[in-house]
């Protein structure tokens, strides 16, 4: 099921959300504070049900799992534009498999820095090292995805 609110990210967080937060469309989560930004990333591709458009410099160990299982999803489309770097990561062995799913594009890009995404058109996400900040705002995931859709497009050749 998708996220209701954005407060349920407050398991990630190493201390309860405060009253008035987070605020209605943003959270931000730090390994400096306590927090566990991976995990948050982890609940967004657990929750995603439509979906799952992600550029990004690398795949950590832990989300290699949470990726195959949406890109063998039938009903979720997953869109990856990857760093040049990661294309012989024994890691993502299983990805390339099945990129060519109808329901799958995998492109990979020397452009890539971060790690940032839009899930279900609706929750944005931009993971740096240790932090990751999710925002919940039609017109910001709106503007992301076409960020998101040129680079795909742009690394297809």
């Amino acid at each position: 099921m998708s996220m209701k609110s954005l407060c349920e990210l407050e398991i990630y967080a190493s201390r309860k959300f405060g009253l008035g937060y987070p605020v209605e469309e943003y959270v931000k989560l730090s390994e400096s504070d306590g927090d566990t930004p991976l995990g948050a990333l982890r609940y967004l591709m657990k929750t995603c049900q439509m979906s799952f458009v992600m550029a990004s410099h690398g795949i950590h160990d832990a989300l290699a799992e949470d990726l195959l299982r949406l890109m063998k999803a039938p009903n979720v489309y997953v869109q990856l534009t990857l760093d040049n770097r990661c294309v012989a990561d024994e890691a993502l062995v299983p990805v390339h498999e099945l990129a060519e799913y109808p329901s799958n594009s995998l492109a990979f890009t020397e452009t890539v820095t971060d790690r940032f995404g839009v899930v279900d058109g609706l929750d944005t996400f931009d993971m740096t090292y240790d932090s990751i900040i999710v925002t919940r705002q039609p017109f910001v995931a709106a503007r992301m995805r076409n960020k998101l859709d040129l680079l795909h497009e742009e690394s297809r050749g």
